[in-house]
């Protein structure tokens, strides 16, 4: 190797060693309760954030979830793109009260899930929450 290459291959070499051993945290997380129910969530409020959702996940455990934070009231259609595990999907008013469930969806369904009312927030959890804690439509949210 000519020695006028070795400065520019350590360079490289630095390079790629500190991009690769950048570690991402672990998402902040925040807790709501639903009729005395506590979860833990993720929030996804930037655009980014929403777009890639629980995409990839392999597992959610038992109360866990993605809050979906919106900047104003309207419909927001939900699929199930590169989502590997079975949801329900909660959309929330303004008020912080349930407008909207849709249980049990499918991994992989491209299908838009659109809801009848509008939402500020959407919480997904995972299968089967919705039934095993009997939540409805006009259930109160608390942010804590």
């Amino acid at each position: 190797m000519s020695p006028k290459r070795r400065p520019l291959l350590l360079l490289l070499f630095i390079l790629l060693f500190n991009f690769s051993t950048i570690t991402y945290g672990e998402p902040k997380t925040h807790h709501l309760l639903i009729n005395k129910n506590k979860f833990t969530v993720e929030i996804a409020k930037t655009p980014e954030e929403r777009r890639k959702g629980l995409m990839f996940r392999e597992s959610l455990a038992d109360h866990h979830g993605m809050l979906f934070v919106f900047d104003q009231d309207k419909i927001h259609s939900f699929w199930m793109h590169n989502t590997l595990i079975p949801l329900d999907i909660i959309w929330i008013g303004a008020n912080k009260k349930i407008v909207f469930i849709q249980e049990n969806t499918k991994p992989f369904d491209d299908t838009p899930i659109t809801p009848s009312q509008k939402a500020r927030y959407v919480l997904e959890v995972p299968a089967g929450t919705v039934k095993k804690l009997h939540l409805a439509p006009n259930d109160k949210i608390t942010l804590q």
